[in-house]
């Protein structure tokens, strides 16, 4: 057999390894690695949505900003009490609390 023969033989004897190596299925490790590299993309677009948005002022004093920001939701701040000339409101959405003083 011949050189080119011998390359050949070595050629297709790799593509029928290589064809089996990723035909099984992936180990534990790269499955794992795998989904802690999506769940970090997911944040970085998460992260990146929200600077994105803290460049511009909120839109609407009665908005949350955790809400707006952070989440991309126009949640309204509602009021829940007001203590020696301090306003407070919530958002129903997640929670974010804000004391004001009225206006005069």
């Amino acid at each position: 057999m011949g050189r080119r023969e011998k390359s050949e033989e070595y050629r297709l004897e790799m593509i029928r390894h290589l064809k089996e190596k990723y035909q099984q299925a992936k180990p534990s490790e790269v499955l794992e690695a795998e989904k802690v590299i999506a769940r970090y993309r997911e944040s970085e677009a998460r992260d990146r949505g929200a600077m994105a948005r803290l460049r511009l002022q909120l839109p609407n004093e009665n908005l949350c900003p955790e809400c707006f920001y952070m989440h991309e939701r126009e949640s309204i701040l509602h009021t829940i009490g007001s203590e020696s000339g301090v306003d407070r409101f919530r958002c129903r959405e997640c929670g974010y609390e804000i004391e004001t003083t009225p206006r005069l």
